[in-house]
């Protein structure tokens, strides 16, 4: 199972690694009032390929440490390549990791029967993406515990 979303996971482990690397709140920052939307449209950029416009939405350490939105659209390809398209969503909900914020998008795809996958998209307080990541989402990554 790992292996029909590892082409992606080079791209976001670089990004969602800045992300953690830099100093972790002890509780989470605000977010923008419409963050939800803000990361529905991140997950639909993601989808239609639209790498330019979500390197233009990361801080410049981001944007900096991938280099150019090429390097997203590549990611974003393989990942289409070997999930599909997305047909259901079964669940979207925030979580806190890595002292962040996320939104969590689990959803079934039209290429990969196994079982539904997770899309996290890190929203930083100003609204920029900070990192994306996938999983199985029967395998989700551990939250920071409630404060």
């Amino acid at each position: 199972m790992k292996a029909v979303i590892l082409g992606a996971l080079t791209l976001t482990a670089a990004v969602s690694g800045l992300a953690r690397a830099q100093s972790a709140p002890t509780a989470p920052a605000p977010l923008p009032a419409d963050s939800v939307e803000i990361g529905r449209k991140y997950v639909q950029w993601f989808y239609t390929n639209q790498a330019d416009s979500l390197f233009a939405h990361m801080p410049p350490e981001g944007q900096q440490h991938m280099g150019s939105s090429a390097s997203i659209g590549e990611g974003i390809l393989s990942f289409s390549a070997r999930a599909g398209t997305e047909v259901e969503l079964v669940e979207e909900r925030w979580v806190r990791r890595n002292g962040r914020r996320q939104y969590w998008r689990v959803a079934r795809f039209s290429d990969f029967a196994q079982e539904p996958l997770m899309l996290r998209i890190v929203i930083l307080p100003d609204g920029s993406l900070g990192g994306i990541g996938m999983n199985p989402a029967s395998q989700p990554p551990p939250v920071d515990p409630e404060p």
